[in-house]
């Protein structure tokens, strides 16, 4: 049945990846951003091109805006995770006009896409992505979710893909282990897009000759370990 597929768009990953992209040179303006100069797309530019990437996905992959689940971030999202690390995201700010255009496109998305039958779900204290979590893992059906965030590819199963990046991905793009385990591998390798340092002197190459050495039950159990000092 067509309507047990769901599309699940990450809508902060979605919005900055839309301003971000290229370089608005009718509406863009340059300001000066911790003592450098940094050029802000419009928000314009950023409808246009989070439309262009939304209607390809969905032309792509046959999905009507019924399916679509917007998840947009809710209050205080990132409290939870600074309480237990205290430099998460740390010093991933941008200038006051980005956030003024990331507001101002997500109210655009929201009422467009809600006029046609799109769902939108926020959840105050809670990131965007463990309520995609709590989505792929509760609703029937496939799940197709658009976001950059490779956190996310955790969640890869027989009934769920990702569009990371204008691509569809349906593999662990951090190495060849079940992709449930990608928390693991960053949980000691590291991530500096969250700017979490992982543990000392230890980073792709040991992580890849670890796995080689202790296979995939040695991962599994690597992986209860962790989970034991939560």
């Amino acid at each position: 049945m067509q309507n047990a597929r769901r599309m699940i768009v990450d809508m902060s990953s979605l919005l900055w990846q839309s301003l971000l992209a290229g370089k608005d040179e009718e509406y863009g303006i340059t300001v000066e951003f911790e003592g450098k100069q940094f050029h802000v797309n419009s928000y314009h530019h950023g409808y246009e091109c989070a439309m262009n990437h939304l209607t390809s996905v969905m032309e792509q992959l046959n999905i009507v805006p019924t399916q679509m689940i917007f998840v947009v971030e809710g209050k205080h999202s990132k409290t939870r995770r600074k309480a237990m690390y205290e430099r998460y995201k740390e010093g991933s700010g941008r200038p006051e006009e980005c956030y003024t255009n990331f507001n101002i496109l997500k109210d655009m998305l929201i009422k467009v896409f809600r006029s046609v039958g799109a769902t939108f779900v926020s959840q105050d204290g809670v990131e965007s992505d463990d309520v995609i979590a709590y989505l792929v893992r509760r609703l029937k059906g496939e799940k197709i979710i658009v976001s950059r965030d490779g956190d996310l590819c955790a969640l890869l199963s027989n009934d769920v893909i990702q569009v990371r990046n204008g691509q569809l991905t349906i593999d662990n793009p951090y190495g060849n282990f079940p992709p449930k385990y990608i928390t693991t591998y960053k949980a000691v390798v590291g991530d500096s897009s969250d700017k979490l340092s992982g543990a000392p002197g230890f980073g792709e190459t040991a992580f890849s000759k670890l796995l080689d050495w202790a296979g995939i039950e040695g991962l599994e159990m690597l992986d209860t370990l962790i989970k034991k000092r939560e």
